[in-house]
C-alpha cells in the first residue's frame, strides 16, 4: 500500500464518521503535536510539520518520524565515499 492510498484511506474513514475535512486537518495536526511532546528528542527523533499521518480505526494514529542512526566504521567510510567520490575522470 502506498503513502497516498494509506491518506486516502485515513481520509475516507474520517469523512464516513461524519467529520469534514477541515476536522481531518486540525486532527492530522493534533497527532504531529502529540509525537512531538511524546517522542521527539532533537538529533535523535524528529517530526516534519508536514509529516504523514495515518489515522487509525482504532483511537490512533501513526505520524512519520525522522530517526538518526549513528554509522560503525566501515559504514561511516562508504557514507563519506558516497558524500565525496572520488574523482574518478583523472
Amino acid at each position: 500500500m502506498t503513502k497516498a492510498s494509506v491518506s486516502r484511506c485515513s481520509i475516507a474513514r474520517f469523512l464516513e464518521a461524519g467529520k469534514n475535512l477541515e476536522e481531518f486537518v486540525k486532527s492530522e495536526n493534533w497527532f504531529r503535536e502529540q509525537a512531538r511532546a511524546q517522542r521527539h528528542c532533537e538529533g535523535d527523533i524528529e517530526i516534519d510539520d508536514n509529516a504523514p499521518v495515518s489515522i487509525g480505526n482504532d483511537r490512533g494514529a501513526y505520524v512519520q518520524a525522522w530517526v538518526w542512526v549513528p554509522a560503525d566504521d566501515d559504514a561511516g567510510e562508504l557514507i563519506d565515499c558516497l558524500q565525496f567520490p572520488p574523482d574518478l575522470y583523472r
